[in-house]
């Protein structure tokens, strides 16, 4: 899934993503809670710039559009507003 030079590859419990001022990186996906409106999960960065960080993340899917929106910090996002230090991207789904 893409947005201009931002994207997120999702495959099982594993994630790659890369924007153009951090990236590429990858690593695991911990589903946290699988709400009515929204999916809380956790981003383990084991390679690249952020590699130990962790990304505090929520998700919401329409159709064929994923929006994301994470935080580095210790409070998980809790709309999809940037704002502060939270990053929101609205991902299409690309064919393989």
């Amino acid at each position: 899934m893409t947005e201009d030079r931002v994207y997120i590859k999702l495959s099982g419990a594993r994630f790659s993503s890369g924007t153009p001022t951090y990236g590429p990186a990858s690593g695991t996906i911990t589903i946290v809670e699988v709400g009515a409106k929204v999916t809380f999960a956790d981003l383990v960065n084991d390679d690249g710039p952020l590699k130990g960080g962790t990304a505090l993340a929520i998700f919401r899917r329409d159709g064929e559009t994923l929006h994301g929106c994470w935080t580095y910090t210790r409070t998980r996002p809790t709309e999809f507003k940037v704002g502060g230090n939270n990053y929101c991207f609205t991902f299409k789904r690309v064919k393989n």
